[in-house]
């Protein structure tokens, strides 16, 4: 079985290849792109230090989600127009349940903490 490389041997011109098509890598969608893997990467982080909080199986369904979404944007081949609207509604549900089982807030959240909350804050 083949393996992909991770580069081109094309040069850097300041544009890379996204669904056939050369766009600058500046532009929206690779910027729309880098956030959700920095976003699936910070979950990752914190995943396995939070499981007595969120089971492992939710963070990584969720990181699912977002490779779903990354994949919308960067393979128009894929044939998805919009991310799934019963994903949309299982994540409102989740966040419903959490935050029902929270106290009233009544400041500011200061971000940080132990145990990966630190790398949590960076995720929301």
């Amino acid at each position: 079985m083949p393996t992909m490389k991770i580069y081109t041997r094309a040069g850097d011109k300041g544009e890379t290849k996204l669904g056939g098509e050369m766009l600058p890598k500046n532009g929206p969608s690779f910027i729309a792109l880098g956030d959700l893997d920095e976003l699936t990467c910070n979950i990752g982080a914190y995943a396995y230090n939070i499981t007595d909080v969120i089971p492992l199986a939710k963070s990584q369904a969720l990181q699912n989600l977002i490779y779903t979404a990354a994949a919308v944007i960067g393979d128009p081949a894929y044939h998805i127009t919009e991310f799934p609207k019963q994903a949309t509604l299982d994540l409102e549900n989740e966040i419903d349940k959490m935050t029902s089982e929270l106290p009233p807030l009544q400041n500011f959240i200061l971000p940080g903490g132990p145990n990966g909350i630190g790398a949590m804050h960076l995720a929301r």
